[in-house]
């Protein structure tokens, strides 16, 4: 016979388990109120920064695929480094106010939340940054410390000089391991040198359930126009449901739709932003802003729909982001001249050579699987420590009381009277 006390113990645990609530998302991944104001402009930059991008970068015929996130963060550990008018350029183009401090500490506790957020097991997500520096190189410890502690990317030692095709191989292994498979070789064949110092990598991998699934028996064939007189064969995921309710808005300009698909947790979702005319991509494109996309998100109510019709897709995008970042307002960064990355080791001898996003994206019956990396390779400006004007240069006389130039003038030919 069973004690009556084990009985009572027992019968309270089934009462507890029955009475036990799923946790809130939105309470347990809640940004620290001291750093919330912070963290909001954070989070508004990197949008801003994210449409920008698209923009610049969406002229490439077909799919395209990115991680604003990622390439944000990416950049934001180099901007880190930066100073003078370098850090300037970069803060413009990443929309970034207020003082550094405040930005790294509040970029921090996004990534903390996000952390969070994989732990109430509503979905798998990773994220990490990590840095590989040229062994021997000195470092500044500021530098390193404020990536270790803010964006818990710690350094591993390489050596770029002696063998950067083994540093390569490493950093790709990483991002591959990071993202589950999905980004494989960030890094080409010859991506990396010897003046290569320093590579700053940010890898993330999403993979979520829908809160309400496709019904893979009702998916089936279905035209897809590519352009309003030329359609393809496309796998159509149907979700019918009497009962379902889906957030759904409609609004100018451009006449789009829109339809947001939650993930299990619900603190993730997917929106769709579908233009009414069939080539009405180029007028949404042209129309997107971070302003204009909280505007229609705002309009989306709950409502009935008698189906919801999505085609699958797998995308896999890459980007050299040089021309992009520096069209778009820090071309200093990218010069061996100009660049001043001394915030990361006390010297004026880095640049940034080359910027690299890779993203993957697959949409199915079950949910959505999507990963993206990010690497920023900081290049040796190989400067020689001397000066000789080998070759045609301009001069020029000044009065260094009134700043007034005297005489101005050009050298083509110094053997030449």
């Amino acid at each position: 016979m069973v004690p009556t006390r084990l009985l009572l113990a027992f019968l309270l645990l089934i009462l507890a388990c029955d009475n036990a609530t799923e946790p809130d998302p939105f309470a347990e991944r809640a940004i620290p109120e001291e750093l919330r104001g912070a963290a909001d402009e954070v989070v508004a930059a990197n949008n801003e920064f994210g449409c920008d991008l698209y923009r610049a970068v969406c002229d490439t015929p077909g799919n395209l695929f990115m991680s604003p996130y990622s390439i944000a963060t990416a950049l934001s550990m180099t901007y880190a480094g930066a100073a003078g008018n370098t850090a300037q350029e970069m803060a413009q183009v990443l929309h970034i106010p207020g003082s550094a401090p405040q930005w790294h500490e509040a970029s921090g506790a996004l990534l903390e939340s996000l952390n969070r957020g994989i732990d109430l097991g509503g979905y798998e997500l990773s994220i990490a940054n990590r840095l590989w520096g040229q062994t021997g190189w000195d470092y500044l410890a500021a530098f390193l410390s404020l990536l270790r502690d803010t964006y818990k990317a710690p350094m591993e030692w390489v050596d770029f000089i002696a063998d950067y095709e083994a540093a390569r191989q490493a950093i790709n292994q990483w991002v591959e391991e990071q993202t589950n498979g999905r980004i494989e070789d960030l890094i080409p064949p010859g991506g990396i040198s010897d003046i290569t110092r320093l590579v700053l990598v940010n890898a993330i991998y999403f993979k979520g359930t829908w809160l309400n699934q496709f019904d893979p028996r009702l998916t089936k064939e279905g035209a897809f126009w590519v352009t309003p007189g030329v359609s393809v064969p496309a796998q159509f995921m149907s979700m019918k449901s009497t009962t379902q309710r889906y957030g759904h808005a409609y609004g100018p300009p451009c006449d789009v739709r829109l339809l947001e698909l939650p993930y299990a947790g619900e603190d993730l979702s997917m929106v769709i932003l579908l233009p009414e005319d069939d080539d009405g991509l180029d007028e949404l494109e042209a129309a997107l802003t971070v302003d204009q996309i909280d505007h229609w998100y705002g309009l989306i109510r709950e409502c009935d729909l008698t189906e919801v019709l999505l085609p699958r897709w797998t995308v896999t995008s890459s980007f050299d982001l040089e021309a992009a970042l520096s069209g778009l307002g820090m071309p200093s960064a990218f010069s061996p001249l100009l660049a001043d990355f001394s915030g990361m080791d006390g010297r004026y001898d880095l640049f940034i050579d080359h910027v690299r996003h890779k993203a993957f994206v697959q949409v199915n019956e079950e949910g959505t699987e999507a990963a993206a990396a990010t690497e920023v390779d900081m290049g040796y400006t190989g400067i020689p420590p001397f000066f000789k004007a080998d070759h045609p240069f301009l001069f020029y006389i000044r009065d260094n009381v009134t700043g007034s130039i005297l005489f101005l003038g050009r050298v083509a030919d110094p053997t030449a009277e």
